[in-house]
């Protein structure tokens, strides 16, 4: 496993906590600032501070139910019907190669 060394600093201590304050401030300014093109239902604009939480909720909304679970039960109710469909559609054709595949005379 190769070893890691941290290189000495170019900066000034004074200049790498200005940098960093720098950073911090980028980074606020990211993180409060309207994303383009993406509005809520009322049309007001959204920033990543108020996107996140929303996402996460949305998420949780449908993993753990919320107003999504019926939709989610139609669609594993549909998934189920579809897989149980192929089986039969499988089990038919076997029964006509079967049948085809008998003599026809004695």
């Amino acid at each position: 496993m190769p070893v890691l060394t941290v290189a000495p600093t170019v900066f000034t201590p004074g200049q790498e906590t200005r940098l960093r304050e720098i950073v911090r401030e980028e980074i606020q300014a990211w993180y409060t600032t309207s994303l383009p093109g993406l509005t809520d239902r009322d049309g007001k604009p959204y920033s990543p501070r108020l996107a996140f939480p929303r996402g996460v909720w949305a998420y949780d909304q449908a993993r753990e139910g919320g107003f999504n679970e019926k939709r989610l039960d139609v669609l594993e109710a549909a998934e189920v019907a579809d897989a149980a469909g192929d089986a039969a559609e499988a089990a038919e054709q076997d029964q006509i190669v079967s049948a085809l595949q008998k003599p026809i005379l004695p």
